[in-house]
């Protein structure tokens, strides 16, 4: 089979016109995040490597480049813009200056150990952009011949030109509702909110569902967008549809008031094929009457009519979609701006304290693994010190097995004390400000607070801050 498979390789590039020049590659290690699937990511690494090298048109370097110096010498993590990356590609090998880079990252889908996501980038020195990116699903554990095989159709489906846009009308189309985003954290309101938006663009009359359940959150991050954009959106739809077939409707959620009631919720279309919106709509609404009131059902039904209607088109200029996120302030009553700041760093402290004992209990039951207990009595005390850096370096079931649960100990090891520091100083910050004893000062020096969220390519957070 594999010399079938190498031979067709060599028709095509026999086929191919001689005037073509080629152009050189490079394909750094596949990127894994877990000790378990380093096995995977280097089988992965070798099938991309031989199919690349036989591929048309394709100059393979000679050069290996590991992913994680990549991302040491751009201090940044696998979700960053890959420029840097493939920068530090061509200090390394000066002949990829003109090149494509292809990276590969290994994730897991969260649905079990067998099956395995693998997302391809392959990025063009010469234009400075993303030229194409892919996204498959992989077995844990194929034969060699068979993993070639899917490298192989993997790079054709990524040289494979764009469908013209006419294939991805709106009315006509897979349509895929990215979970909204929320300013102030009010994740499960956006979802709920979410949730019901998607459930009715499936029953419209020409739309088809699309199975991708993911938030606008996780995509920007994942695809190193400061903000959703005209580019960073062509991206993220291009690697949830590969064919370029189908429409992204995505927004953001924000309160506007200080009850925290009343919302805005912005919303756009996208047309993947077309590589830009077309429509953005604005709503102000109750939330307490969607959620509470029952009207989310109804309201999800309006949004869609209006987003769709010829009254919400508009010029994509390539400018963010929703204006940047500025702070937010709690006004009204001080003392009760305290109170809900005082209870929020309170349940936190809870929050933290709940994790740390369950971390504790986990770390406790991971290290009593037996099956990890056996591997670490299999060992010479005496000659080997360290159980948990031999098992790196052991391809073994056993030894996989056993890096896994050093994995998993060191990770739980360090939460362990974090969420105990959280747990103090979100207690006494929060009983602090519930108490508030400086409150019987003169209205000149009326405290305020003010909370900030902080939004970013990787990370996230809310910022507390404040006069007394």
């Amino acid at each position: 089979m594999r010399t079938t498979i190498y031979a067709l390789f060599i028709m095509i590039m026999v086929a191919a016109p001689a005037a073509a020049q080629d152009r050189g590659v490079s394909i750094p290690d596949a990127h894994t995040l877990y000790a378990d699937d380093a096995f995977v990511a280097q089988e992965l690494t070798a099938a991309l490597r031989t199919a690349g090298g036989m591929a048309p048109n394709w100059r393979l370097s000679t050069v290996d480049v590991p992913f994680a110096e990549l991302l040491r010498a751009c201090e940044t993590d696998v979700a960053a813009t890959l420029s840097c990356m493939a920068e530090q590609v061509v200090t390394r090998d000066p002949s990829m200056r003109d090149g494509l880079i292809l990276f590969a990252l290994l994730e897991r889908n969260g649905g079990g150990m067998a099956v395995l996501h693998l997302n391809l980038r392959l990025y063009d020195m010469r234009t400075g952009e993303l030229a194409g990116s892919l996204q498959v699903d992989v077995q844990r554990i194929t034969a060699p011949a068979a993993r070639n095989r899917e490298a192989a159709d993997w790079i054709r489906r990524l040289l494979e030109p764009p469908r013209p846009p006419e294939v991805a009308q709106v009315d006509e189309a897979p349509i895929i509702v990215l979970d909204l985003q929320s300013v102030e954290g009010d994740d499960n309101a956006a979802q709920t909110v979410s949730h019901t938006l998607r459930a009715n663009a499936a029953g419209r009359a020409g739309w088809i569902e699309s199975d991708r359940a993911v938030t606008l959150a996780q995509m920007v991050l994942a695809h190193g967008c400061d903000e959703p954009d005209r580019a960073c959106m062509s991206q993220i739809g291009v690697s949830l549809q590969p064919d370029r077939r189908g429409i992204l409707i995505f927004g953001r959620m924000r309160r506007r008031d200080a009850g925290r009631d009343e919302i805005r919720i912005d919303v756009v279309l996208f047309n993947i094929a077309l590589g830009r919106a077309t429509h953005r709509a604005a709503f102000d609404e109750r939330l307490s009457e969607l959620i509470v009131g029952g009207m989310l059902d109804t309201r999800a039904q309006e949004w869609l009519d209006r987003l769709t209607s010829a009254n919400t088109e508009f010029e994509d200029t390539g400018q963010p979609y929703f204006d940047p996120v500025s702070n937010v302030s709690i006004a009204g009553n001080p003392h009760e701006a305290l109170e809900i700041a005082g209870g929020s760093l309170v349940g936190l402290g809870v929050a933290a304290l709940v994790a740390a004992i369950g971390s504790g209990i986990g770390f406790l039951d991971v290290s009593g693994d037996p099956q990890f207990a056996a591997y670490r009595e299999s060992w010479d005390a005496s000659r080997i010190s360290d159980v948990c850096q031999a098992a790196s370096s052991d391809m073994s079931p056993e030894g996989r097995h056993a890096a896994g649960v050093c994995s998993d100990a060191g990770v739980l090891e360090t939460l362990v004390p974090v969420f105990w520091v959280v747990t103090g100083l979100s207690a006494a910050a929060g009983t602090l400000l519930l108490w508030h004893p400086w409150t019987g000062s003169s209205a000149a020096e009326t405290p305020t607070v003010s909370l900030t969220p902080a939004l970013g390519p990787t990370r996230a957070g809310l910022g507390l801050s404040g006069t007394f």
